[in-house]
């Protein structure tokens, strides 16, 4: 088996659908397997995978297990040398799958690579980014990172000037035409080499949804192995996971499984940093957002941002370093 291709899907059958056409014309000619999970959607994934796309190997979960949780599920089906890791909210471009595996042939240090990834209107989007920091994530809380342009020329030029020499904090800006390593890939498409993932190992688990791309970029590189950008193959990701979380907040999520890969990867003190950062901003943050709400009077919408900025808060407030 030369590829297997891994979609963890939760509803939206639509977007899988086209997930699923994309592929068909892309693997025509390959030995290949596609592997669906789905994690308990409310929609009738299933029915619609079995009507027209009847050589798909599907797998119906019970509960929504997660993004991380789900891909394992695949990864522990899959036979192929190439394991493609494929968001549902895609749509693969003309050649890219046989130019990414191209790629991983001719580049032996490389555990896993991913491709270009723009939105349906063919705008720029972010494929690339760097490890978390303490700094980062500060001005990601506070939203100070909306001062930094992500597309357009400035966004270029951002990445031109700083991303060589900054890769985790400008990595996403670049936008040049060349292959390139990187520190980690966005995990809506990568293609893993299997021995590198039999050498890393799956997923983490504990990651319910964000940074397990990160994660598992980090392990690659501890490992031995390269993870690398490489533009010459277009994949368009629709972006937006919110759908994975239909009970769960994706703000919450998202601190949550920062605030774990700060434990998992970094020392004591740095976790501390970030429990401390984060507590302080959010403290700043809630007092605003009382106040917008007593000059606006949109109740709801603040209730909303409030509840979110006091989950983060307890679970920053409780968390000690074991």
């Amino acid at each position: 088996m030369e590829i297997s291709v891994i979609i963890p899907v939760y509803d939206r059958p639509e977007l899988l659908r086209d997930c699923l056409v994309s592929l068909d014309r892309e693997l025509a000619g390959m030995e290949a397997e596609v592997i669906v999970i789905d994690n308990a959607s409310r929609e009738d994934i299933g029915g619609m995978v079995g009507r027209e796309f009847p050589r798909v190997d599907l797998r119906l979960n019970r509960e929504n297990l997660g993004f991380a949780r789900a891909n394992n599920q695949g990864l522990a089906r899959a036979r192929g040398r190439y394991l493609l890791l494929l968001n549902p909210d895609t749509r693969v471009q003309p050649g890219a799958v046989s130019k990414l595996i191209d790629y991983l042939e001719q580049s032996p240090k490389v555990g896993v690579v991913g491709p270009r990834l723009i939105f349906g209107d063919g705008r720029f989007q972010p494929s690339t980014f760097g490890f978390p920091s303490v700094l980062k994530e500060v001005a990601n809380l506070a939203e100070l990172d909306r001062l930094l342009p992500k597309e357009g020329k400035p966004g270029i030029f951002l990445g031109r000037i700083f991303g060589k020499w900054f890769p985790n904090l400008f990595s996403m800006y670049r936008q040049d035409p060349a292959p390139r390593r990187v520190p980690a890939l966005f995990g809506a498409c990568l293609l893993v080499r299997r021995e590198a993932r039999e050498r890393v190992g799956d997923l983490d688990p504990n990651f319910f949804l964000y940074w397990e791309d990160a994660d598992f970029c980090y392990r690659m590189v501890k490992a031995g192995w390269e993870a690398h950008y490489f533009p010459g193959a277009e994949v368009i990701h629709h972006g937006g996971a919110n759908y994975y979380l239909p009970e769960q907040d994706s703000f919450f999520r998202y601190y949550q499984s920062l605030l774990y890969f700060f434990t998992k990867h970094y020392s004591p003190v740095r976790v501390e940093t970030l429990r401390a950062a984060v507590l302080s901003i959010i403290s700043v943050r809630l007092l605003i957002e009382r106040m917008k709400n007593a000059v606006s009077g949109k109740r709801a919408e603040t209730e909303k941002r409030l509840k979110n900025l006091r989950m983060v808060r307890e679970l920053y407030r409780s968390f000690r370093i074991e």
